[in-house]
């Protein structure tokens, strides 16, 4: 796994808590901040960031409602935090933003009593139980995601000012094109940093610790990419890192991770998410989730080759034949629809055809017709 994830330094601690209050910051600093440490933290790196983000995105949503300088966890904030997210979440997930809240109250308030937490997570994790996983409703294959990444490239391009919201466009289209050509985890794209970058060699490695497997796995990618990526290291990330901060503001932080967020400084894998969940509801009209890269990779496989299911297995780094029954089962059910598509088209075709030709001969051989008549003269 990438520095990001395993190695704390004090730029990514405070990054962590710099929307939190003076005093929940310090505290976090003094339980991970490696300079201020003695002894080992209690969570490793990616817990450390991951409950942070959910708590971090619990108190922006009180401000957005109008709290006055939020701060603790409390039932009436965690009952709306779990209304924004009901619209786009299911129960496992908030499940899971919920007890990651549980375990953030325990280090910062310890003396706060959280005992009405800690059930609340247990009737979601209850409720998430009875609650099946959302589904999309149809399937994205590989091509429309292609087509989703040069189409948001493209209108990244053409904005006439290099603005976060043109340079948020430019990384979620690259990020869907990585994954499609990469289609590794989400922690392992999203710790993408840029010693892990051969652009010479059109190769991209990632560690073994990030991958499931703990086996390193290099990339090959075709050289259109590379060009691409090099775009967005010279023409969209440098000038935001480079940037002056605003007035008041705390400095850049300087750092080697490949993805940014609108402040400059390295951007987690919660953000890269809903970018990408906006743009494909944007043009789809429904969300689309990291996962759907190594889906579309996988069924694509297995499309292409039915009998060969090694090639699949090679793409996704997976040991077990098993584990690609459900991409075989998906790929047929893409096939099926296309056929019947395919065979719907045909008919409708052939249903039209022959309509014209019954509206052409009526006319023609009615007593009436003036055709007929012109015809005969």
């Amino acid at each position: 796994m990438s520095a990001c994830n395993t190695n704390t330094s004090a730029g990514l601690v405070a990054h962590d808590c710099r929307t939190w209050h003076p005093d929940d910051q310090e505290c976090w600093k003094d339980l991970f901040d490696p300079t201020r440490v003695w002894g080992d933290p209690c969570w490793v790196r990616q817990t450390q960031y991951q409950n942070a983000g959910v708590y971090t995105r619990y108190l922006a949503a009180l401000k957005g409602a109008g709290a006055q300088t939020p701060r603790y966890v409390t039932p009436r904030g965690l009952q709306f935090f779990i209304r924004t997210n009901e619209k786009d979440c299911c129960y496992r997930t908030i499940a899971g933003y919920a007890w990651a809240l549980f375990k953030v109250a325990g280090l910062l308030w310890p003396s706060r009593g959280r005992a009405w937490l800690g059930k609340t997570c247990i009737a979601l994790d209850a409720e998430a139980k009875q609650t099946s996983k959302q589904k999309l409703h149809r399937i994205v294959d590989a091509g429309e995601l292609l087509w989703l990444t040069h189409t948001t490239l493209q209108r990244a391009r053409a904005m006439p000012h290099r603005n976060w919201h043109a340079t948020n466009l430019f990384r979620t289209g690259l990020y869907i094109l990585i994954g499609i050509y990469m289609p590794e985890r989400l922690r392992a794209l999203a710790s993408l940093e840029l010693d892990q970058l051969d652009l010479d060699n059109c190769g991209i490695a990632f560690d073994a610790e990030a991958i499931k497997m703990h086996r390193d796995r290099p990339w090959v990618l075709p050289q259109e990419v590379i060009e691409i990526i090099r775009e967005w290291l010279t023409e969209w990330r440098t000038p935001w890192i480079a940037s002056r901060p605003k007035a008041g503001g705390s400095p850049k932080l300087i750092h080697d991770h490949f993805w940014i967020g609108n402040d400059g400084g390295p951007v987690g894998d919660a953000a890269l998410t809903a970018s990408l969940r906006q743009i494909a509801k944007e043009y789809f009209g429904f969300p689309v989730t990291s996962h759907r890269f190594r889906d579309a990779a996988a069924t694509l496989c297995v499309e292409k080759d039915p009998g060969n299911t090694v090639v699949a297995r090679a793409v996704l780094g997976q040991r077990s034949q098993s584990m690609l029954a459900e991409y075989v089962e998906t790929a047929n059910q893409v096939m099926a629809g296309r056929v019947l598509d395919e065979a719907l088209s045909a008919t409708e075709a052939d249903l039209r055809r022959r309509v014209r030709q019954m509206s052409r001969a009526t006319v023609a051989l009615h007593p009436a017709s003036r055709r007929r008549k012109r015809r005969a003269a």
